[in-house]
């Protein structure tokens, strides 16, 4: 794309993305606009570029000469005017791969942080169903007398069943639910999420498991222990 603008400085942004992109029309609404944007800064930075150019050179950087050009101009090109015709194409050429290279690490920094911000949005959605799970838990022990005792035998619970249908599926990494069953939990959501598929035997057995897998709620854990102390 910097090539494209630098070789066609009369087009808009909008034209130098349609012509680079065959997929343009095929891309979601919300990367058009991300893509939009970043197209319009680069047109920017190659005007400002192409400025710089012009003051320190007093034109603007001429543009790059097709072999048909030159081959149709040979008889014009063994003339004195042949050095000029030289010196613009190696400024050209110059400017062109500075410009390439600037608007290139640019690239790389947006996409980067388009891909930081994706995650960033990943992690939170889990850290807002987290959070909405624990609004639950709270809400069903408000009224219990003894939270810490009432909370360390529901978890004992979670844990005993966790073990017991996890201890023949270690973790990709090597972790086994004995070691740590919240633990071992948490890090199987997280190569779930991921679905490399290099895991996929393991996110396979443990999204069976889980289907299958009966955890005792906080209700129903709440209503046997009331009934144990009638």
């Amino acid at each position: 794309m910097p090539i494209i603008a630098a070789a066609h400085p009369a087009l808009s942004p909008q034209e130098v993305l349609q012509l680079t992109s065959s997929s343009w029309k095929s891309l979601v609404s919300e990367k058009r606009l991300e893509y939009q944007t970043r197209a319009k800064q680069l047109w920017d930075e190659y005007l400002e570029a192409r400025n710089d150019y012009v003051k320190q050179y007093g034109h603007p950087p001429p543009a790059k000469r097709s072999k048909t050009s030159r081959s149709g101009n040979a008889d014009e090109q063994r003339k004195p005017a042949a050095s000029s015709s030289a010196q613009s194409e190696k400024e050209h050429r110059v400017f062109s791969q500075f410009f390439t290279q600037n608007s290139d690490a640019q690239d790389s920094i947006y996409w980067k942080s388009i891909d930081r911000a994706l995650s960033l949005k990943d992690r939170y959605a889990k850290c807002q169903r987290d959070l909405n799970s624990l609004r639950l838990f709270l809400n069903e022990v408000k009224d219990v007398a003894d939270k810490a005792a009432f909370s360390s035998e529901f978890l004992g619970l979670v844990k005993k069943a966790l073990i017991e249908n996890f201890k023949d599926l270690p973790l990709p990494d090597g972790f086994r639910v004995a070691d740590g069953p919240v633990e071992y939990l948490s890090k199987a959501d997280v190569v779930a999420e991921r679905g490399n598929s290099r895991d996929a035997a393991f996110i396979s057995t443990y999204k069976a498991t889980m289907s299958r897998l009966k955890l005792p709620t906080v209700a129903d854990f709440r209503e046997q222990s009331q009934n144990r102390h009638l």
